[in-house]
């Protein structure tokens, strides 16, 4: 009997919560983080924080870098790994909230088109 009346109470409470808008948790919209990668460079991102980590990851001579843009109206960007072959460099950046946030990376060619891996869109 006391279990019934507890249940009870407890259906009543959810019930008044989910019609009145009230939540035990609320779920806050996430971030999602990415990886893209060619065969020199690898670029990941880190949506808590903003941050893009650019590794050059082959001794070829060529720089690594990060493409990316997000919807400033202002076009592409790029940070540019500037170390040498196994080094890696941090971007903080500061997108708004909830942003889409697009990226790839890329090896420098002097010589050739630049080798890019194919866009990872995100949310920052």
């Amino acid at each position: 009997m006391v279990m019934k009346k507890l249940l009870r109470n407890a259906a009543s409470v959810c019930a008044a919560s989910l019609i009145c808008g009230i939540g035990f948790a609320s779920a806050a919209w996430a971030g999602t983080d990415g990886l893209s990668e060619t065969d020199g460079a690898s670029v990941r991102f880190i949506s808590y924080g903003d941050k893009f980590t650019v590794c050059d990851t082959k001794r070829d001579g060529a720089a690594a870098y990060n493409d990316y843009f997000w919807y400033d109206n202002m076009g592409d960007h790029r940070d540019v790994n500037p170390g040498s072959a196994g080094s890696c460099h941090t971007f903080n950046h500061d997108f708004p909230e909830n942003e889409a946030v697009s990226f790839r990376a890329c090896e420098d060619q002097p010589l050739y088109p630049d080798d890019c891996d194919s866009w990872v869109n995100r949310i920052a």
